[in-house]
C-alpha cells in the first residue's frame, strides 16, 4: 500500500527512517522516527513494543531495506514493510 494512502486511510502505524541523521535532516516523512540502523538493531523494543504493530521502514532501497527487514522479522515483528 503506498504511504500517503496508508496515512490517509488513518490505519495505525509506525514510520521508521534509518537513514543517517544528515539525510533525515534534509528531508523526512512527516510523523516518521528518525532511528539510525545501528540503533535500531539494538532497541527495536524500545522503539516499537508491540510486535504486531504496522512499522514502515523508510531507507535507502539498496541499503539497509533488507537488512533491516530480516532483522525485525527475526526480532519477532509480523507486519513490516518498506
Amino acid at each position: 500500500m503506498e504511504l500517503r494512502k496508508i496515512q490517509e486511510s488513518e490505519k495505525q502505524h509506525v514510520l521508521i527512517d534509518v537513514r543517517e541523521l544528515a539525510d533525515y535532516e534534509a528531508g523526512h516523512v512527516e510523523g516518521s522516527i528518525h532511528v539510525p540502523l545501528r540503533e535500531l538493531e539494538t532497541n527495536i523494543d524500545g522503539v516499537v513494543p508491540n510486535k504486531d504493530e504496522y512499522v514502515i521502514v523508510i531507507g535507502e532501497e539498496r541499503g539497509f531495506a533488507p537488512e533491516t527487514y530480516e532483522h525485525l522479522k527475526n526480532k519477532g515483528y509480523t507486519n513490516v514493510e518498506f
